[in-house]
């Protein structure tokens, strides 16, 4: 808008945010309403790569733009166990999507090399109002953070018994979990069985206000992931936030950590128990993680990512009308 675009959002997401005054929103619009408004705009753009929004495509055509925030094909995300027939069946037709696109953009290069599309990278941004580190790291606690839901590909059980370990090696290693989810009664339990009832705190679900102020008041955020996570924007949230992060190297994480902390091979809990240890023994150090931050950081900010995607609408408009690029 601000680059004198008019937007107007399709979406099935209830409730309001601080600055819907300033476009229109359509939410849960019927298919008739969807074929309005392609009617109405240049281009179609999907944030994620939808089989409902798609298929008045084929009755309206437009330039049609999706950015591929995960995998569609699934075996690349390697999320065990998750492919019965229906979601097969979704995730082909997604993959025809993709392929049917104009244009398409991905989150991270593993994302674009799983789903095997040409695509170009443009990762995701986050809010850098929100999240920023206004505490000095000598201040924070040593206790590890973790945040997020509470499901097994989180792999906060990994984590669990990663403590254990370097706890066995006379390391006062602590952590704190934050979240809710079907795991925690399972995970609560490990850490009872591991003797961890007192080095392990779970807080339950935070709202993003207050997972900030928690990032801010620890020294290292984990993400211990068992699957390929796509790019998850909560390590860019957490070195914003002044955090040494470690997570594991899979999926498009460790390109956003990059050399603001560790990674570790997915599912090893040894490793991380390696990385853990070795970022206790550099309690003193660890401003070094820092000093690339705000260059890492300056390719996630929102100008620059919103650049970048209006620069593929337009690619998208000029392909579809066969309009030459610009000399």
């Amino acid at each position: 808008m601000r680059r004198g675009h008019e937007v107007r959002l399709l979406t099935n997401t209830l409730g309001r945010f601080d600055k819907e005054h300033e476009i229109q929103i359509v939410r849960g619009p019927s298919y008739g309403e969807i074929l309005r408004q392609y009617q109405w705009c240049d281009v179609v753009f999907q944030n994620h790569v939808s089989i409902r929004y798609w298929l008045p495509v084929l009755v309206v055509p437009r330039p049609y733009v999706v950015s591929m925030g995960g995998f569609a094909n699934v075996r690349a995300g390697n999320h065990p166990g998750k492919t019965p027939l229906v979601v097969h069946a979704k995730q082909l037709m997604k993959m025809f999507i993709l392929r049917r696109a104009t244009r398409n953009i991905a989150v991270s290069a593993a994302v674009a090399c799983g789903n095997r599309v040409p695509s170009r990278i443009v990762p995701n941004q986050f809010d850098s109002c929100q999240f920023v580190a206004n505490t000095p790291i000598a201040e924070r606690s040593s206790a590890l953070l973790f945040a997020g839901r509470l499901v097994p590909d989180k792999g906060v059980d990994d984590l669990i018994r990663a403590i254990a370990i370097v706890r066995a090696r006379g390391i006062d290693c602590r952590a704190v979990i934050a979240g809710d989810g079907p795991s925690r009664g399972a995970l609560e339990n490990l850490a009872h069985q591991k003797g961890l009832a007192e080095a392990i705190s779970f807080i339950g679900r935070k709202t993003p206000e207050e997972v900030s102020r928690l990032m801010n008041r620890h020294r290292v955020f984990v993400i211990p992931s068992k699957y390929n996570d796509p790019a998850p924007v909560a390590a860019l949230e957490a070195i914003a936030s002044g955090c040494v992060v470690i997570g594991t190297e899979g999926g498009g994480l460790g390109v956003n950590i990059g050399f603001c902390g560790l990674t570790y091979p997915n599912g090893d809990y040894r490793v991380l128990a390696d990385r853990i240890a070795t970022i206790y023994r550099k309690d003193d150090q660890l401003d070094e993680f820092m000093d690339t931050r705000e260059r890492h950081l300056a390719r996630y900010s929102p100008e620059r990512i919103g650049g970048e995607i209006l620069e593929e609408l337009e690619k998208a408009y000029r392909i579809f009308h066969g309009i030459s690029e610009p000399e």
